[in-house]
């Protein structure tokens, strides 16, 4: 997240859209594990990449703030299912959709679709 930026979680709803009839087994359960997960401060805690490289994660951490790679910090908190980052810069709201436990599909404001996985282990436990 450079120059200060609240980096984009990153990717696509397609499987999502898709119509479960439609579905085989393998993608049926995977649709009916995200259907089954409630998007809420818990699920959010811990630290989110949107490049697939945990070094470059945001950490979400218990307290409701966040830190960004690069050291930018500020505070998080999620309004139903929007999450908001709110920063020096200013605040930045997205939509999150669960896609498994550990992936969402994020749908930033100005309408990009986005996907960001959890990286794991030591995430989230600071204030």
């Amino acid at each position: 997240m450079a120059g200060g930026r609240l980096g984009m979680l990153a990717a696509a709803i397609a499987a999502a859209l898709t119509a479960p009839a439609a579905l085989g087994p393998p993608a049926l359960a995977a649709v009916q594990e995200a259907d089954e997960i409630k998007v809420d401060h818990a699920f959010m805690i811990g630290r989110w990449t949107d490049d697939g490289n945990c070094d470059h994660a945001v950490d979400l951490m218990a307290g409701g703030r966040f830190v960004t790679a690069d050291g930018g910090e500020g505070e998080w908190e999620m309004r139903d299912d929007v999450l908001v980052l709110t920063g020096p810069g200013g605040s930045l709201a997205m939509r999150v959709v669960p896609v498994s436990r550990d992936s969402v599909t994020v749908v930033n404001q100005d309408g990009r679709i986005g996907r960001s996985t959890r990286c794991g282990g030591g995430a989230g436990e600071g204030l």
